[in-house]
């Protein structure tokens, strides 16, 4: 972000919203998904999806004020949240059960790669080529995915009737809700949270219309988003486990690459390479990860796993200014390994007791 706001001149706060407005179009559109997969099929919607994708990358890559990076990554962030949840959906449905845990595994390698990987890449990238490609590496990458799920991914037709009777109140009330949340989270904590009126009545608008969109899903026919999985007490069980391993996640990732760019002075490549500790743990340790998962009961597992995060996480409580790659190493190792089983085995319970 510092080479961003340099190199187009922008203020702190501008460039702050440089990630904001991507994170709150990835939010709103990430729960039409389902929906716009069944009308359209997965295969023709991701691929749309990454269409988008590429070419907003681009755009954002060759933007020159702030304004205009804002606006394409809004774009950006619709597109990148559209191709996000079929994968996961595709891991769960279109394998057998004897391959769904691989293919968890392989799904989770995706998650927790892009989040540790991805610094890595974008420091040498950074500090080689530019900011910009940041951005224009998505091009390449995004026409091969465009070739591989064109040609592999025919295993599911659309329903076009579903475009009749779209619950348009509930969509309207669903952006309101997500927008409004997600902006007091992002921006509680600078503007002094409640305090702030923005805030304050963003807040109140969130916890009206969130209220209000889950009884419309409740009694309309044809709902934007299916509640009805929540029924399922490992599926929701589940669910609250994935957003526990999510946080044990990238809230690491988030905060380490700021604490060692600000407090040490690293460099984007020195980030990216102490960063590196968390996604090589779990690269290597996803086929032992899902194969232990396969011998034992997930709850197990996740407190197996669970335990081993919140050791390894704790081991940061005596952090001083002076940490760096040996003094993060075992607490990435610790965080990284138990991370991957707990969410694996949070994966499985979400889907051993639905239906197929």
């Amino acid at each position: 972000l510092v080479q961003i706001q340099s190199g187009i001149g922008a203020t702190a706060d501008e460039i702050s919203w440089v990630q904001t407005i991507y994170l709150l179009a990835e939010v709103v559109v990430m729960p039409l998904t389902a929906y716009l997969t069944k009308m359209w099929g997965t295969r023709s919607f991701y691929v749309v999806a990454v269409i988008g994708f590429i070419i907003t990358s681009a755009a954002v890559g060759l933007s020159s004020s702030v304004t205009a990076m804002i606006f394409f990554r809004a774009l950006q962030g619709l597109f990148a949240g559209a191709m996000i949840p079929p994968v996961f959906a595709t891991a769960m449905t279109v394998f057998p059960p004897e391959r769904r845990v691989t293919a968890n595994v392989i799904v989770g390698l995706i998650v927790t790669l892009s989040s540790t990987i991805g610094p890595t890449l974008g420091g040498h990238l950074t500090d080689l080529l530019s900011w910009r490609w940041l951005f224009f590496i998505n091009i390449p990458v995004g026409a091969l995915v465009i070739f591989l799920v064109g040609r592999y991914a025919n295993f599911d037709k659309g329903d076009p009737s579903l475009s009749r009777g779209i619950d348009w109140w509930g969509l309207g009330l669903m952006a309101v809700f997500l927008l409004s949340m997600q902006y007091c989270l992002e921006e509680g904590n600078s503007e002094g949270w409640l305090d702030d009126p923005v805030i304050l009545w963003l807040t109140v608008t969130a916890a009206l219309t969130g209220v209000a969109f889950i009884w419309r899903q409740l009694v309309y026919w044809q709902p934007i988003v299916s509640l009805a999985p929540f029924r399922d007490r490992n599926f929701s069980l589940g669910i609250v486990m994935t957003f526990v391993t999510g946080v044990s996640l990238f809230g690491g990732t988030f905060l380490m690459p700021i604490f060692l760019g600000q407090v040490r002075g690293f460099s984007s490549a020195e980030v990216g390479n102490t960063m590196l500790v968390t996604g090589a743990t779990m690269f290597l340790s996803a086929p032992i990860a899902g194969r232990l998962v396969r011998l034992m009961d997930p709850r197990v597992a996740m407190i197996m796993g669970f335990s081993l995060a919140a050791w390894g996480i704790q081991q940061g409580v005596r952090v001083t200014d002076q940490w760096g790659f040996a003094e993060f190493f075992l607490l990435q190792v610790a965080r990284g390994l138990g991370t991957m089983v707990a969410m694996i085995a949070a994966q499985q319970m979400s889907v051993a007791s639905l239906p197929v």
